[in-house]
């Protein structure tokens, strides 16, 4: 499957959903109705958890290299297909490769988890000094 964990080297694949950026552990509701993006949430929804990736426009009408990996709080579906909803940014990836314009009509990009550097206390505290 296209959006299936690739354990051997740590990439995994998530269908992208081209909007806005999001920060880890922001939350935002979703109206889903364009027929790409229904197949697209139809099969994070397949996934356990849930997930997708939900990025800000990049350039030459793609998307950003870093986004959010996203994964599905609340949903609800109406008799129409379309989708009501909640999801959470649970972490920043990157895309390893270019991304590749699925079956469905959405992209799947292979990505990395980011890991953010710790900061050293003395950064922080100057930092929060300077406020």
């Amino acid at each position: 499957q296209a959006l299936a964990r690739q354990k051997a080297d740590d990439t995994l694949k998530l269908g992208v959903f081209v909007l806005d950026h999001l920060l880890p552990r922001q939350r935002l509701r979703l109206h889903v109705f364009e027929p790409r993006y229904r197949a697209l949430v139809a099969a994070a929804l397949a996934r356990s958890p849930p997930t997708f990736g939900l990025a800000g426009p990049g350039n030459a009408g793609g998307f950003a290299d870093i986004f959010a990996e996203c994964e599905v709080v609340e949903c609800a579906e109406t008799t129409d297909g379309r989708y009501y909803l909640t999801i959470v940014a649970r972490r920043r990836v990157a895309a390893v490769r270019p991304a590749v314009l699925g079956d469905d009509g959405y992209y799947v990009a292979a990505v990395r988890p980011l890991v953010d550097a710790p900061v050293a206390s003395d950064a922080r505290d100057g930092a929060a000094a300077r406020l």
